[in-house]
């Protein structure tokens, strides 16, 4: 969501791309922009964990709602009126909400791993919903494994085809995050509040099946969290769809991130540049 040639570290070692850390973490929400082919593109990429990772007031912002504020504040901030959507687990929930609400904006969408749909919230939910239901301590301590770090470990090793290649830096760097003062309280109010997500998304297919956004789907078949199961409802409500499901886990950048850099540049060279 940067112009062309501003940017952070280079992303997945593509020359064509650009990425800039919004969150205080290596690997959690960040802004990428195509910075050489297409120049013409703006790329919003919000990814993973967000605000509740930064060095701003926290506690204000963890509901989706507030979340996708913040990122409504920051479009605005930098003055984009077009761009595209990559969305990626929490990152989904927040990119829909902005996308449903000013659809003029969005020239194509890209999701990877990012549920809008029932059928992706399978059994790593069970849990969840349980906490939802009954907001007790018993109920919340079932839930502090997700953010040990065997927990954060897992979810970047589970489901991939060489756990060797994954870098260690990924957990290490989130842990330096989740273990601050405060973080187990906010993950946990996230949690909580992801159920308000799913009344939403009634409203988010329909955005789909009105606005027909060109949208790519670049999934880790093999992840717990979110399921294929919740990738091939998206065939449903959109015709413009570019459809790849990937042989990785969760986080399908660390083994894929080449793939998806090619398929990302073709897509909006093919899908929105001819538009």
């Amino acid at each position: 969501m940067l112009p062309p040639g501003r940017g952070g570290d280079t992303f997945a070692d593509d020359p064509f791309f650009a990425v800039c850390d919004i969150a205080g973490s290596a690997k959690s929400a960040r802004v990428a922009a195509l910075q050489k082919v297409p120049d013409w593109h703006h790329l919003a990429c919000f990814r993973h964990c967000f605000v509740p990772f930064a060095t701003c007031d926290r506690r204000k912002s963890s509901t989706f709602d507030n979340l996708a504020k913040v990122m409504e504040g920051f479009i605005q901030r930098l003055g984009l009126k077009r761009y595209s959507l990559y969305v990626m687990d929490y990152g989904a929930p927040v990119g829909f909400r902005l996308a449903s609400q000013n659809p003029e904006r969005v020239e194509a969408l890209i999701v990877q791993n990012g549920n809008a749909y029932v059928e992706g919230l399978r059994e790593f939910w069970d849990p969840i919903r349980k906490y939802w239901k009954d907001r007790t301590p018993e109920n919340a301590q079932a839930l502090a494994g997700f953010i040990a770090p065997d927990g954060v470990k897992w979810q970047y090793t589970h489901g991939v085809r060489n756990e060797q290649a994954i870098s260690p830096d990924n957990w290490n760097v989130d842990l330096q995050h989740l273990t601050r003062e405060g973080n187990a309280e906010i993950q946990l109010a996230l949690f909580y509040d992801y159920q308000n997500n799913v009344p939403h998304y009634p409203a988010w297919q329909a955005y789909f099946r009105e606005h027909q956004p060109p949208t790519l789907i670049v999934w880790g078949k093999n992840d717990y969290i979110f399921p294929a199961e919740g990738a091939y409802p998206y065939k449903r409500d959109l015709k413009h769809l570019e459809f790849h499901l990937l042989d990785t886990g969760h986080f399908a950048l660390e083994e894929d991130g080449q793939i998806i850099a090619k398929y990302i540049r073709n897509f909006l060279t093919k899908r929105v540049a001819s538009r």
